[in-house]
C-alpha cells in the first residue's frame, strides 16, 4: 500500500509539472524549444510511472485468480485508475496557427495516454478539437476536427482500436482564454482528452 502512495505522488507530480509546461506552448518558436527540452525528463518520469502502474495491475490480476484480493484492494485499484485518468485528462496538445500537425513533444504526451488505454482496455476516449477565434465558424470546426483526427491516428497506429476513440470538434466555441491576442489564441488551439 505504501508503494501505491509513492507511485501516486511521483505520477501526480510528474504530470503536474508536465501539464504546466504545456500551457505556454507555441506562442513563438523559442517557447516551443524550451518546453520540449524541459519536458524530456518529465516525460520519462511519466512513462516510468505508467509502467509501474501496469506492473502493479498485473500483480493484482494474478492475485485475482487466487481470490486473495478483497474489496478494499479492488477499490484501491479503481481509485488508482480514476486518479490516473484525471491526471491524463489535464494534459492538452497545442497547435500552431492554422495547423493540425503534431510536434515530437506532443507524441510523448500521447504515449502516456496510449499506455493507460492499453492498461485499461475497457476505457474509451473522446478527443476534443479546438481552434482560436480567427476564421469562419465552419472552417474552425473543420480545423478542430482535423486536429483531433491527427491525435486519434497516433492512438490507432499504436494498437488502440478506433472503436475506443471518438472525435468531437468544438471549433472556436470553447476557448480557454477569451482574450483577443496571440497568447490567448495559442492556448485555444488545442486537443483535449476525456475518458469515459
Amino acid at each position: 500500500m505504501n508503494n501505491y502512495l509513492k507511485l501516486l505522488l511521483v505520477f501526480g507530480l510528474s504530470f503536474g509539472l508536465f501539464a504546466c509546461t504545456g500551457d505556454e506552448k507555441r506562442p513563438d518558436d523559442a517557447a516551443v524549444s524550451s518546453v520540449s527540452e524541459e519536458g524530456d525528463d518529465e516525460t520519462s518520469q511519466i512513462r516510468e510511472a505508467v509502467r509501474e502502474i501496469e506492473n502493479k495491475a498485473e500483480d493484482s490480476d494474478a492475485d485475482d485468480s487466487s481470490e486473495s484480493e478483497d474489496a478494499a484492494a479492488k477499490a484501491e485499484k479503481e481509485k488508482l485508475k480514476t486518479w490516473a485518468a484525471d491526471e491524463l485528462m489535464a494534459t492538452k496538445i497545442f497547435f500552431n496557427y492554422n495547423d493540425d500537425r503534431l510536434d515530437a513533444s506532443d507524441v510523448d504526451i500521447i504515449d502516456a495516454h496510449i499506455e493507460f488505454m492499453k492498461q485499461y482496455p475497457e476505457t474509451t476516449l473522446q478527443l476534443h478539437g479546438h481552434a482560436d477565434e480567427r476564421g469562419s465558424q465552419d472552417y474552425n470546426l473543420a480545423l478542430g476536427d482535423r486536429r483531433a483526427d491527427s491525435v486519434a491516428q497516433i492512438f490507432i497506429d499504436n494498437g488502440i482500436s478506433a472503436d475506443r476513440i471518438s472525435v468531437i470538434s468544438f471549433g472556436e466555441n470553447r476557448p480557454i482564454d477569451d482574450s483577443h491576442e496571440e497568447n490567448a489564441w495559442a492556448k485555444n488551439r488545442r486537443v483535449g482528452f476525456l475518458y469515459e
